[in-house]
């Protein structure tokens, strides 16, 4: 069965992400650590090696040169200087955060600036190159002090969930969920779904986090105060993206709007109904 792609819902993203040439210079100096999107950056190692990479223009190794050309060129495509906006309305931006080829450009630049500082140590003891390893090494050290004293916190659990579910999704969600809705005014915002609200027989509930268990491809919703002996429908706040399936008595189906809509016949007032996610 062939799955159908589709492009997330992102109306601004483009240019709003692109970064400011100033702050990815400024950040790139001082070595920052990016905590937002905003703040992503080359590096000081990374900076100083596309700056020096530009001697390369001075030496007859064209592959390099070209290598060169192309770093710079996706380090021009991460920033707000060049004219994203027009590209905003086409399927270019599933792109989303220009940013990204960033990492083109980081890789580029490495491979030059190794390029160069190999054929140096051939040739000479250059002082350029001494200190250029110099300041790589007392990069490397800040950095690793960094991660380890002001906390990133790489084994904390508890910073990761806490991410995790204050995000918002809008701009994942199926097209058709948002039929109707202004695109760019409900972006990133918190919508029932979000918001963990589920319709039981036509009133909205608002979902615990007792009521709620998941593991891999697997969400539980603990449902009170059902209609025992009688067709009960609920629309679970679960996005239906493939042919989701429950317990044997509940029946799954996609609604309107994309989230998963069981029906089934309970014999208590409460009842826990398990979706599988294929």
């Amino acid at each position: 069965m062939k799955v159908p792609i589709i492009v997330p819902i992102v109306p601004d993203t483009l240019i709003n992400e692109a970064i400011k040439p100033s702050d990815l210079i400024i950040n790139s100096v001082n070595n920052m650590v990016p905590n937002d999107l905003l703040a992503v950056n080359l590096g000081f190692i990374t900076f100083i090696a596309g700056i020096f990479g530009l001697l390369v223009y001075l030496t007859k190794d064209r592959l390099m040169s070209r290598i060169e050309s192309v770093g710079l060129l996706f380090l021009l495509l991460s920033t707000k200087l060049f004219p994203w906006f027009l590209l905003q309305k086409t399927p270019i931006h599933i792109i989303q955060f220009p940013w990204r080829f960033l990492g083109i450009s980081t890789f580029c630049f490495s491979l030059v600036i190794a390029n160069l500082i190999g054929n140096k140590l051939r040739d000479s003891n250059s002082i350029i190159v001494l200190l250029y390893l110099v300041s790589c090494l007392v990069s490397i050290s800040y950095m690793y002090q960094y991660t380890h004293t002001n906390g990133i916190g790489f084994a904390n659990q508890k910073n990761y969930t806490e991410i995790a579910t204050s995000a918002v999704y809008t701009d994942y969600m199926p097209a058709k969920t948002l039929i109707g809705m202004d695109k760019a005014k409900v972006f990133r915002s918190a919508l029932d779904v979000h918001k963990h609200i589920a319709v039981v027989n036509g009133r909205k509930v608002h979902f615990k986090k007792n009521q709620i268990g998941s593991q891999y491809n697997v969400i539980s919703y603990k449902l009170n105060n059902l209609q025992k002996g009688k067709v009960n429908k609920v629309i679970l706040p679960v996005l239906n993206y493939g042919r989701n399936y429950s317990t044997k008595g509940v029946r799954v189906e996609s609604s309107v709007k994309g989230e998963t809509l069981v029906s089934f016949t309970p014999y208590k007032s409460t009842q826990t109904v398990t979706i599988y996610l294929k």
